[in-house]
């Protein structure tokens, strides 16, 4: 009887550095798709609080009356059907408890004034500094609408636009219409 010689069975070096090369080109590809993946799940939800915001505006803006309340021609004779009559831009409140009716809020943008996006008691909206909202009111009168709105007098229909852009840059577009029911609309 011969004496075998047991041949080790293992890896060698070079083979061993190989597989630790294939395993990191792996590791990376497999880390990169789940860093895509978790900056494209954000995106959905800034979108979502976009939407909340500008909805939240809107919902603000159409809930004021369509008149000023010291320029109203159902009270007021002497007061034109004009429901935008030379709004005075610059001296738009940053309070938008302030704001008493549809055309105070025209060239609205909420970062310009002081405390960024504000809640209607004036105080500061905490989580919300990224974000930006820009309100535009529009008269028929000013830039005329489309067909369906042919029958109603130009300075009956306002044109509302809200803007809600999240910090990644989305935008978020909202708009409505808002006319008066007044019988002088007609």
């Amino acid at each position: 009887m011969g004496v075998r010689r047991l041949r080790h069975q293992g890896v060698t070096l070079i083979e061993l550095i190989i597989a630790i090369v294939v395993l990191g080109i792996a590791a990376v590809g497999i880390l990169t798709a789940l860093g895509r993946t978790t900056v494209l799940n954000v995106d959905p939800m800034l979108r979502a609080q976009g939407l909340a915001l500008a909805q939240s505006f809107m919902d603000e803006v159409s809930s004021k009356p369509f008149y000023a309340p010291s320029e109203d021609p159902r009270f007021d004779e002497n007061a034109g059907a004009n429901p935008c009559p030379g709004t005075d831009l610059n001296s738009l409140s940053s309070r938008v408890a302030d704001l008493d009716h549809v055309c105070a809020y025209a060239d609205y943008n909420a970062t310009q004034h002081e405390g960024g996006l504000t809640a209607p008691d004036g105080d500061p909206v905490v989580g919300l500094s990224g974000y930006n909202v820009r309100v535009t009111v529009t008269s028929n009168a000013d830039e005329p609408f489309s067909a369906p709105f042919d029958g109603l007098a130009p300075d009956c229909m306002l044109r509302v636009e809200v803007i809600a852009s999240a910090p990644a840059g989305a935008d978020t577009r909202l708009v409505s219409y808002r006319s008066s029911l007044w019988e002088g609309c007609s």
